[in-house]
């Protein structure tokens, strides 16, 4: 059977399906399963950045790297 069908059934979407069959617990616990590592350092990166995070540390080298570059391609005569 297709999801489609499944969909047809319950006349709501998938989504709708499981966030009625699930608890708040059970969603979070489903998210975790689903997310891999690369998706939720997104997840987390997106989220910490929305709310006014600065990685300074990082700011600091793409600054020193920015130097170096502009050191290494200055004009020698």
């Amino acid at each position: 059977m297709s999801l489609e069908r499944f969909e047809e059934w319950a006349n709501c979407s998938a989504r709708e399906i499981i966030e009625e069959a699930l608890s708040p617990k059970e969603l979070l616990e489903f998210l975790w399963e689903c997310v891999g590592a690369d998706d939720m350092y997104d997840l987390v990166h997106e989220i910490c950045h929305n709310s006014g995070f600065v990685d300074w540390e990082q700011v600091k080298e793409d600054a020193d790297d920015a130097k170096y570059q502009e050191w290494r391609d200055r004009d020698i005569d």
